[in-house]
């Protein structure tokens, strides 16, 4: 489920359902870019939209993206400090799903 900041009114309530279906998610994964700058701006508007939506205390694994591309290293270790446990990728690392 992708999140838009700024999203124009008139889109909103075409997503509503759509957003109302991560109520009835049993997992949610929260994908975030950690090169941009706006990064903890854009995690506090997920949870925030989860929060209304009555899901924020579902189980979530928190993934970021990009990590390669991150040029300011304190960026990075903030982040580090504030998701201790999340899933670091690399934007050119190729995944193999296997069950």
């Amino acid at each position: 489920m992708g999140f838009v900041r700024k999203l124009p009114h008139q889109l909103v309530e075409s997503f509503n359902a759509t957003l109302e279906e991560v109520a009835f998610s049993d997992f949610l994964i929260h994908v975030l870019d950690a090169s941009q700058p706006n990064v903890m701006e854009f995690y506090n508007t997920t949870m925030r939209v989860l929060t209304d939506l009555g899901a924020d205390a579902k189980q979530m694994l928190v993934v970021f993206n990009k990590v390669d591309k991150v040029e300011d290293p304190a960026s990075l270790a903030n982040l580090r400090n504030h998701f201790p446990m999340p899933s670091w990728f690399p934007c050119k690392l190729a995944l193999g799903w296997s069950s």
